[in-house]
């Protein structure tokens, strides 16, 4: 048995060394711990072509890019893995033709190479069983409608989806909402500590209005910490949503090891 075990931990090695060995990497990296991180991530993205940037982001930030995860569904790791913000400047030729989603895919693996390579990343997928949210249509019924008309059926909607993406993910007055980009921005009003499962069944494309400036309490039986509706209240008397706790198996990914990187 014990021979198994260890062939059977050999061969995991051995493709998980293959993978690393097949991922893209940046031609260029620089990475630069930046001093003045107080909490404010400045800016992470694609600013042109073949070019990556990414301006006071801590790593748990840096791994939900990389590895396409929600910040709160990253675990343990150091102390700093928030608290310290860092610099990258990487650039890798363009492939001819290649589409922006394909581009982003690519970007997205050339960043773990560099989370691995710099940051010494150790991490592993595993299912655990946390609290979460669960949102449900309320037994008060749906107030929120379908959109009135599909962004990607005219111009006139796609300008109005654009002056509504310049509040997005605020929660002030959204439209033109997928469940999807929803929960997104819900997170971010209650917190953003839990994932929040979606049990409506709602699918398409939905005129989401919310007005408020929402301050969420920490659990659905506090009181705001301001004076206000909480969005556990507004969430059902503006859209007929019911936002409740739970548990459930949720995906997390956990720091196993990571290492401030030297400067460059």
């Amino acid at each position: 048995m014990l021979k198994l075990n260890l062939a059977f931990a050999t061969a995991v090695a051995i493709l998980q060394t293959a993978a690393a060995a097949d991922r893209p990497t940046f031609e260029v990296v620089s990475v630069k711990q930046n001093p003045t991180f107080t909490g404010q991530m400045q800016g992470i993205g694609s600013p042109s072509p073949g070019t990556f940037r990414a301006r006071n982001i801590p790593l748990r930030f840096l791994c939900r890019m990389a590895y396409n995860i929600n910040s709160f569904n990253i675990l343990e790791g150091p102390d700093w893995t928030d608290s310290a913000g860092f610099d990258i400047e990487a650039k890798t030729p363009v492939i001819p033709g290649q589409s922006r989603r394909d581009e982003a895919d690519r970007m997205n693996l050339m960043l773990q190479s560099v989370l691995e390579d710099r940051f010494k990343l150790k991490a592993h997928r595993e299912t655990r069983e946390l609290p979460v949210y669960i949102l449900a249509v309320a037994k008060s019924g749906l107030k929120m409608k379908p959109a009135s008309c599909d962004p990607a059926g005219g111009t006139a909607c796609q300008d109005r989806l654009r002056e509504a993406m310049k509040t997005w993910p605020q929660p002030i007055n959204s439209t033109w909402e997928t469940m999807d980009r929803f929960l997104v921005s819900l997170a971010t009003m209650t917190n953003g500590r839990r994932a929040i499962i979606d049990k409506t069944g709602l699918t398409g494309i939905w005129d989401m209005h919310m007005q408020g400036d929402f301050r969420p309490p920490p659990n659905p039986a506090a009181e705001p910490t301001e004076p206000g509706e909480s969005i556990f209240t507004a969430l059902e008397r503006q859209l007929g949503l019911h936002l409740d706790s739970g548990k459930a198996p949720v995906e997390v990914l956990v720091i196993d090891h990571a290492e401030k990187p030297g400067e460059n």
